[in-house]
């Protein structure tokens, strides 16, 4: 069975690209998480006027990065090709 590669390596520059619908759902759902973990716990306390207490922000700070993290992990994971800086058409 072949692989089934969900992003493929930028043109141009460090990264990878999304290269089917199963990339892009990956890509929604990273941002969704973010959402989720950035609405409640830092957006809504300070659109209450209190600001957000130093136990949620220290929470964001562990969440975002694990969720980071792990979407950076299945991104290189689901490469079709090694990460590396591209030049374009000069490579």
């Amino acid at each position: 069975m072949a692989q089934d590669y969900w992003f493929k390596p930028k043109q141009e520059g460090h990264g990878t690209a999304p290269s089917n619908w199963k990339g892009w759902a990956a890509m929604l759902g990273y941002a969704v998480a973010t959402i989720i973990i950035t609405l409640p716990l830092i957006v809504l306390p300070a659109l209450s006027g209190s600001g957000p207490d130093v136990w949620q922000i220290a929470l964001w700070l562990v969440l975002l990065p694990l969720v980071t993290g792990g979407f950076i992990c299945l991104c290189r994971l689901k490469s079709d090709g090694d990460w590396r800086w591209r030049w374009g058409s000069k490579s």
